[in-house]
């Protein structure tokens, strides 16, 4: 192990001049599915990960660097989450559409409005008093050294700070891996939501909402 690789790791805001491609794989990686559905008109991991980052740098918006947090280690970005409170979740996605807007060719907007309608069940089930965690991903090399669980531990301080009783996720039903370690850090399954034919026809995975309790 390299000297670099033992030094600790850092939670700390997201900045603007942060390295934007870096940050959008992350939170790319924590739901490819219904993002590359929501954001590229072809379900292309790239173009998707492309409107994330112009996501990231924009002043607002669900994707903003107001509302991410990244982790770090001797300047290198190892992670990253984006986090906001569940009560102001409808009025944040709506501040998103024009950055996801300005990243595509004005023929591709009625395609993403008419998803956006069809994955807005996808995204409820999140009570107000929670702190929404509604991206989080680690880069691939970084994985299995504790750096989730280091984030997940900044957005519990978070949700303390800020007074909100809980914090509450999706997860995909077919990341079981994944539930497993919100499990670990005491979130609790709390119901499936989405629409079963859409999820059928275009091919979504249902989401499970899980909360954990603050107090």
């Amino acid at each position: 192990m390299s000297d670099t690789q033992n030094l600790p790791v850092t939670i700390r805001p997201a900045k603007p001049t942060d390295d934007a491609r870096i940050v959008a794989r992350c939170l790319f990686s924590s739901g490819p599915d219904v993002l590359a559905y929501s954001l590229a008109p072809e379900r292309d991991e790239g173009t998707a990960q492309r409107v994330l980052a112009i996501g990231f740098v924009a002043d607002d918006g669900a994707f903003s660097h107001k509302y991410v947090i990244v982790a770090e280690r001797n300047g290198a970005l190892l992670g990253a989450a984006a986090i906001f409170p569940a009560r102001d979740k409808a009025k944040i996605f709506a501040r998103t559409a024009r950055p996801v807007l300005k990243a595509l060719a004005a023929r591709d907007w009625p395609t993403l409005a008419m998803r956006a309608v069809r994955v807005a069940p996808f995204g409820e089930g999140i009570p107000d008093e929670a702190l929404y965690l509604s991206q989080i991903g680690v880069e691939p090399a970084a994985r299995g050294a504790g750096v989730g669980s280091k984030l997940l531990e900044a957005i519990f301080e978070r949700a303390r700070a800020l007074g909100l009783s809980r914090t509450a996720l999706h997860v995909s039903i077919d990341n079981p891996r994944a539930e497993a370690l919100y499990a670990r850090h005491g979130f609790q399954a709390m119901g499936v939501v989405g629409d079963r034919a859409i999820s059928d026809k275009e091919g979504i995975p249902m989401q499970r909402v899980m909360v954990r309790d603050e107090r």
